[in-house]
């Protein structure tokens, strides 16, 4: 009867030991498992922050190259102002040079009028 409940009891320990087991393992898969998930879940993260990176520094490549377009802008902006102001000013020196030339065929047709009426009168 003793060595039967010692063979009972070495039973029921070793059951204990293979569910102890059992769960053991159970807990290796479930830790690996997410040791898997995690990895991927990384991965996917340096995925995300490589592109993110790549998207940022294309923004900002765009943004310099349409800062320095507006720059380039700006100056064939300038230069086009420059130009029209010239012109406005040469074409304001012609017309004060038109108005004089003007004024001056006027004083003489003025003086060839009066000397006309001055020989008319004459006669």
């Amino acid at each position: 009867i003793l060595a039967r409940s010692m063979q009972d009891e070495l039973s029921a320990n070793h059951a204990q030991q293979l569910a102890s087991l059992h769960a053991i393992a159970q807990s290796q898969q479930a830790l690996q498992a997410f040791h898997v998930e995690s990895a991927e879940l990384q991965q996917r993260s340096l995925e995300q922050q490589q592109r993110l990176l790549a998207g940022q520094d294309e923004a900002h490549e765009r943004t310099q190259s349409i800062e320095s377009h507006l720059r380039q802008l700006h100056r064939e902006q300038m230069a086009a102002f420059d130009d029209a102001r010239e012109a406005v000013a040469d074409l304001v020196r012609d017309s004060h040079d038109a108005s004089q030339k003007l004024v001056t065929i006027t004083s003489v047709l003025n003086q060839a009028v009066k000397l006309d009426y001055e020989l008319l009168s004459q006669f």
